[in-house]
């Protein structure tokens, strides 16, 4: 995976005011919802186009069922919930709907999914500055998951 490196001034911090570099990751593709489900059928008994029913369907269902508050555990994806950010008041009377702020959908990721964050492979996008960071034995084959032996797939 490929990193670039950016500048911005720090704002907070012993490095207030300064200009500070950090690494972001590089731009790019996105895979389309058709693309993820012409992978999935061609390893499958399905068409591409009834995997991507049912990934349209589950789209739906996971928003219907987030808004009414419930959790969703998609396996060896993680957990799909709603969390939000409330500003702090000094009575519990003061606390309402008004306090909430940004409503967003997080995903808890599950021990499997970390474990394959480890086996990503980092790289400086700049060649003037190549360095490559190796956390561990990495997956030969990034576009096969099941070909990495300790991946458990």
């Amino acid at each position: 995976m490929l990193f670039t490196v950016e500048k911005r001034k720090a704002l907070v911090g012993k490095l207030k005011g300064k200009t500070v570099y950090y690494a972001k990751p590089a731009p790019t593709q996105t895979l389309s919802l058709r693309t993820i489900a012409n992978d999935i059928a061609d390893s499958c008994s399905l068409t591409a186009a009834d995997v991507e029913a049912t990934l349209h369907r589950l789209s739906y269902v996971m928003k219907r069922e987030l808004m009414s508050g419930k959790r969703i555990n998609l396996g060896d994806l993680g957990i799909f919930s709603v969390s939000f950010r409330s500003q702090f008041v000094e009575k519990a009377d003061d606390v309402d709907a008004r306090k909430i702020k940004k409503p967003r959908v997080v995903l808890r990721q599950n021990k499997e999914m970390r474990m394959w964050a480890k086996d990503i492979t980092l790289a400086v996008e700049d060649p003037k500055n190549f360095k490559t960071k190796k956390p561990g034995d990495h997956n030969p084959d990034p576009g096969n998951p099941g070909n990495n032996p300790g991946s458990g797939l």
